[in-house]
Formats: C-alpha cells, structure tokens, sequence
C-alpha cells in the first residue's frame, strides 16, 4: 500500500511539473516592415518577456501582409470552432485593424490632421488617457500590451500647392493604409481620394493614374515611391498609431505574476521607439529631399489654416458618420494638449 501511495504521490508530482513548466508561445501577426526598427524592438520585448519568466514565455511572430492583410488578422484572431484554440494569439494592428477589431473604439480619433503634433504630446495622450484606449479592447476581449507610433502621415504629390484647396484637388491614395474608413473621412473633408487596394497602389502610381498619396517618411522612402512623386510635405499631419493586443484567453495563460514586468518591458518599447522616430523621420526626409523631391513646409500661419479647417471638417465626419470619431476622447485630448500649452 505505502508503496503504490509513494508512485502515486511521484506520478502526480511529475505531471505538476510538466504541467508548471509548459511553453507559452504566443503567435502574433505584425504589420511592422522587415528589418525595421518596429521588428526590432518586438524581437527584443519577446527576449525579455522570456528572460521576465524565466523562458517559460516567447513570442512567434508573423508578417501581417502574408497572412492576407489586416482583415484576415482579425479573423485569425478568433476561434474557428468552440473550444478549439484561435490560430493567433494577439496582433500588432494599424488603425485599420483596431478599428474593425472594437468599431466603438472611435480609434481613428488619434488620427484627426493637427490634433496631436509631435511626440511629446502623442506620448502625454499615450500615457495620461491610456484607460480610455484601452477600454473598448477589453471589452472586446483583448489586452493592450503597448501603443506606438509608426510615423506621421503627410502628403506626397507630383504637382505643386499652394493650398490646402489646391491639395484636395489632387487625385490622393492611401499608399498601404488600404481602409475605407479613412478615404471616406477625407472625402467628407472635400479630398479627391482614389481607393487603390495594396496590390494595386503601386502600380498605380507608377503609371501616373493617381496625383499622390498619404503615408509616412519612412514608407515613402523604404518602398522607393519617392521616385513617383516630386513635393513631400514635412509637416506633421498626424500619428499612425499602433496598438499591440493579445487576447483574454492567450493572456491567461501565463501566471499572472508576471504581468506587470511584461507590460513595463512594453512599456519601455514604447518609449525606445518615440526617443528613435523622430531621428529616423528626419533622417528619410532628408534621403527623399537629396533623392530630388522637394520638400514642402507650411509657415505657422499655415498650419493655424489647415487646423481650423481640419477641426471644422470633424464636425462634418461626425455629422455624415456618427460615432466613427469619439468625441468624449476628442475633447479629453483638446484639454489635456491645449492645457498643457497654457
């Protein structure tokens, strides 16, 4: 008897160990370009969530466009059937994909031209207004891991302007940020914009049927679309927000005691990332200018222009699309930058 109680006691023990050190790989699809420096620091933040738990946790990254684009990262993101696992455990998302993953996060909110204009005041939203953020994730069933920024959306064109009526008239495409939500808002603000799927806008663009396009510096530059376009506006129109997620269920696999460490690791992502943006940025538009484009720049009484006319216009989005922008958070953000200017 003592003997098969001893066996018992050692089988049970032994399956608790196995049990206790069981891998957690954590499968997340990224839009972060190769060998960028958003996919560095996600191979980074994977080695200390590893070093954190002592190698019970890693990450297994997978590249977005691969997997189909955005959409289909949603749809990854869910279980095909009950009580089988989702093929991917969280996501870095654009605001394309936050977007169509919580629709009543009124996300596109952190994109309205001018409302947030550098990464001081990206980072102050960032840190001070995160519970509002992350609420319609959660109770969507996602934890936010971190925010960040994949640069600042700007406008880049073949023809000259001399305002921003001129630039509405210019037939614009949204380069690889491939979501209706978006067109349909600078319409509303009176833009000419071409809807050009990802695997058409190059061509596109190559055959002169568009004017110009939105992006960022870095994708201008990285891509070699600069080649197409004449005018880059170094101006800040707004962020392109990232957001890093993974699911409740995905989440609740690792022992909770290590939460906290692993989101402060993330936390310091985050702000590796805003200390090297603005270098980089500056550093591509410099290429683009020595490349043969020239770089346009709108005095302060130009920007004061094009904010007014931009904050007149969310009230036209808001009118023609309700609840796309989220107002509560808009106001949140006027206060909190406009304040702080005071």
């Amino acid at each position: 008897m003592r003997t098969y109680f001893f066996m018992s006691v050692c089988s049970v023990l032994t399956c608790f160990g196995l049990y206790a050190k069981e891998k957690v790989v954590l499968k997340i699809a990224s839009i972060a370009p190769a060998r960028s420096i958003w996919e560095t620091e996600l191979k980074k933040l994977s080695a200390e969530w590893s070093e954190i738990t002592g190698g019970l946790v890693s990450m297994k990254f997978y590249n977005m466009s691969s997997l189909g684009g955005e959409r289909e990262g949603i749809r990854k993101l869910k279980s095909s059937r009950p009580g089988q696992a989702a093929p991917l455990d969280g996501a870095v998302f654009s605001c394309l994909g936050l977007s169509e993953l919580a629709p009543d996060s009124g996300i596109y909110t952190l994109s309205v031209p001018f409302l947030i204009q550098n990464e001081k005041d990206l980072e102050r939203v960032l840190h001070e207004l995160r519970e509002d953020l992350d609420r319609p994730f959660r109770a969507a069933g996602f934890r936010v891991i971190t925010w960040t920024n994949a640069g600042w959306l700007s406008f880049y064109t073949r023809a000259p302007y001399a305002s921003l009526g001129q630039l509405k008239k210019q037939t614009i495409a949204l380069s690889s940020l491939d979501s209706s939500v978006l067109g349909t808002c600078l319409r509303i603000c009176g833009f000419d914009i071409k809807d050009a799927p990802n695997e058409r806008f190059a061509p596109l663009l190559k055959a002169g049927s568009i004017d110009g396009f939105l992006s960022v510096h870095l994708f201008t530059w990285a891509t070699g679309f600069y080649r197409y376009i004449s005018y880059a506006l170094d101006t800040k129109i707004c962020p392109a927000v990232i957001g890093m997620l993974i699911s409740d269920g995905s989440w609740a696999r690792i022992p909770s005691r290590y939460h906290d460490a692993m989101l402060q690791a993330a936390t310091r992502v985050r702000q590796r990332l805003a200390n090297n943006l603005e270098t980089l940025d500056r550093e591509c538009s410099n290429n683009i200018q020595k490349a043969g484009v020239s770089i346009v720049r709108l005095t302060p009484q130009e920007i004061q222009e094009w904010r007014t006319e931009f904050a007149a216009d969310v009230k036209r989005i808001q009118a023609r699309l309700p609840g796309m922008l989220n107002m509560t958070l808009y106001e949140k953000i006027k206060h909190l930058l406009y304040s702080a200017q005071r």
